[in-house]
């Protein structure tokens, strides 16, 4: 049985990938916004400066999650890890940055 099968018959839907480049600079961003259907989320610093993450919208330099240049990356399942990437995610840079994110929804029939 293909994944497509497995995921439409565990959850009545199946998934689409949101991806996107987000800027970030030393002043806090919305790098996702809550979404209850996301299943999964992988953030990616592509970036040459440091980035720092979390789920509070005053995120500073040196607090929350940090993303190493040139490809620190965090990754959440909801299996793994419950709530986290349903969550709002916010990220503030050391200088300007870039993040790689791919969201993975459920889309429902």
């Amino acid at each position: 049985m293909s994944v497509a099968r497995l995921i439409e018959r565990e959850f009545g839907g199946r998934l689409i990938v949101h991806e996107k480049i987000v800027s970030v600079t030393v002043t806090p961003v919305e790098v996702v916004s809550m979404n209850p259907d996301r299943l999964a989320l992988l953030i990616q610093n592509i970036g040459v400066n440091n980035v720092y993450i979390s789920t509070k919208p005053n995120v500073a330099v040196g607090e929350g999650l940090l993303l190493l240049a040139n490809g620190g990356t965090i990754a959440y399942h909801w299996r793994e890890d419950g709530y986290a990437p349903l969550y709002q995610w916010f990220a503030i840079a050391t200088g300007d940055s870039k993040l790689y994110v791919q969201e993975y929804v459920l889309i429902k029939y």
